[in-house]
């Protein structure tokens, strides 16, 4: 896999009577819509919003998109695969729309854009080095889960609204005392 030969791609052609593989703006579905595989890292466009139709984003999706700047979940998505916004323009992420219950390997690895990264109730595991090399400063835990989460950690933080900021600086200390044992972070 070359994810980084993905970087000026600015085009994705198919076949229209392929019978796996669709494409819609210069982004790679799966027939049905379903899968998103790819989108065209050398498009101009700075936003993106995921179809209601697409149920999982796969591994590098969005890599090297360095002009996309926000890309808004659906509320039918179930997976996303891990580097998905490797090297991309994202300046901010909210998993709020996002059913799934995890946060994958590598997600914002080398984001140099990167500034705040929103958590919800629903997100139970932030896997290893999600934020690896990332400019990210802040993330942002909203939900129930905050408070068990700031109470399992003796972590202070502006409970407001009912969220919780960390520096990322606390979130790496707290990654790295869990990592040693699992390689996640529970909350």
């Amino acid at each position: 896999k070359c994810s980084s030969c993905l970087s000026n791609l600015s085009e994705i052609v198919i076949d229209p009577e392929n019978p796996s593989y669709k494409v819609v703006d210069n982004v790679l579905y799966s027939k049905d819509g379903s899968i998103l595989y790819v989108y065209a890292a050398g498009k101009e466009d700075t936003t993106f919003d995921i179809p209601e139709t697409v149920k999982e984003v796969r591994d590098y999706a969005f890599a090297y998109a360095v002009n996309l700047q926000t890309v808004t979940l659906n509320h039918q998505l179930e997976y996303l695969g891990n580097n998905v916004f490797q090297n991309s323009g994202i300046n901010s992420f909210d998993f709020t729309p996002y059913w799934g219950d995890k946060i994958p390997e590598y997600m914002f690895a080398y984001t140099n854009n990167l500034e705040t990264v929103t958590i919800h109730e629903y997100i139970h595991e932030i896997q290893r080095n999600c934020f690896y090399r990332s400019s990210v400063e802040s993330v942002i835990f909203k939900g129930e889960n905050m408070n068990y989460y700031r109470n399992a950690n003796n972590i202070n933080g502006n409970d407001q609204n009912n969220y919780l900021t960390l520096p990322l600086i606390c979130l790496y200390l707290l990654q790295c005392k869990i990592y040693n044992k699992s390689s996640y972070l529970y909350y």
